[in-house]
């Protein structure tokens, strides 16, 4: 569920830079707790699944010290 509502997050503003903050709470409800790694790991899963090479990300990028944005194309 959380992979799913992440990725529906994202593609429903492409472009849009989502904080760790915001994609914790759209997937969980819950806060954002100290060295909680739910969204890194949900974002390395997602990359797995859509990206060529997971370590090259072309579709979700890491917008460093603010978060994540879908930059994929949608068809």
């Amino acid at each position: 569920k959380g992979e799913y509502r992440a990725l529906r997050l994202m593609l429903d503003a492409p472009g849009r830079i989502f904080s760790r903050e915001q994609l914790i709470k759209h997937m969980t409800g819950r806060e954002l707790r100290a060295n909680d790694r739910t969204v890194d790991v949900t974002i390395r899963r997602l990359r797995k699944h859509f990206e060529d090479e997971p370590d090259t990300p072309e579709i979700i990028s890491t917008i460093h010290g603010e978060g994540y944005r879908f930059v994929g194309t949608i068809e």
